[in-house]
């Protein structure tokens, strides 16, 4: 069983380190993509009523929280998939796309996009904070905060072309970590738990991910390869080790 803060703290580490030592991103930017993969770290959880993220905002957030467990199947079923992480990528990018697209309310002109990316961003930022105990026990500072952050950075467009990548980090990270409980989780290739992965697939797995640039990827099949075998899993990440330090050394 992972907890809500288990997944966010993963998520929210995964996203830090891809981000500080491979893509050498600016701090504000790391930041603010470090607490959207932390949100993102639980949000796959939207499918059961009562978890971390279904709380974040109180009765809109449990709503949503029925609505999605409709939908998907039940816990760790459709959120817990490659299409669910596809989806929950898919919402960001629309909301973005879709910041042209205005209406009159109060006699201003309002951006849809910009408003659902900010309701999207405070739901991941108050349950980010929920799931790390921030402010959890002052649930109007919380939401206030939440909401904040995400309606500066909705209205700003800060950082608009990474938000839907922390958000797919995140649960991807997630469904990883779910994996490799008893109970498992019906993910993105196969529908079995971490004990039941060939090394060998998973090792070609790792390699053609980086190949393809495909970082998030790596650090999961990593993470499930260190549990069926720990001392390929070593020898495998001691030669990307390798391969990064000569092409570090090459790129000065």
């Amino acid at each position: 069983m992972c907890l809500g803060r288990t997944h966010a703290l993963s998520a929210g580490a995964a996203y830090a380190a891809l981000g500080e030592f491979v893509f050498h991103q600016r701090p504000a930017v790391l930041l603010a993509g470090t607490a959207i993969a932390c949100g993102a770290g639980v949000l796959p959880d939207m499918d059961t009523v009562g978890s971390t993220v279904a709380r974040s905002f109180g009765a809109a957030t449990e709503c949503i929280a029925y609505g999605v467990r409709a939908i998907s199947g039940g816990h760790r079923e459709g959120t817990h998939t490659g299409v669910g992480d596809a989806v929950c990528a898919g919402l960001a990018v629309l909301a973005i796309a879709l910041e042209g697209v205005h209406f009159r309310a109060w006699h201003h002109e309002l951006s849809a996009g910009r408003i659902v990316l900010g309701a999207y961003l405070a739901i991941l930022f108050g349950a980010g904070m929920m799931a790390l105990r921030i402010l959890h026990r002052g649930n109007g500072r919380r939401y206030l905060l939440a909401a904040a952050a995400a309606g500066a950075m909705a209205w700003t467009g800060f950082d608009a072309g990474g938000i839907a990548w922390a958000i797919l980090l995140g649960t991807a990270v997630h469904c990883f970590g779910d994996m490799l409980t008893k109970h498992g989780v019906a993910w993105h290739l196969v529908t079995t738990v971490a004990t039941e992965w060939n090394p060998e697939v998973l090792t070609r797995i790792i390699h053609e991910a980086m190949k393809a640039r495909d970082f998030p990827a790596v650090v999961a099949a990593l993470k499930v390869l260190a549990v069926t075998d720990p001392v390929q899993a070593q020898a495998v990440y001691d030669t990307i080790e390798i391969g990064l330090q000569i092409a570090a050394d090459v790129g000065e």
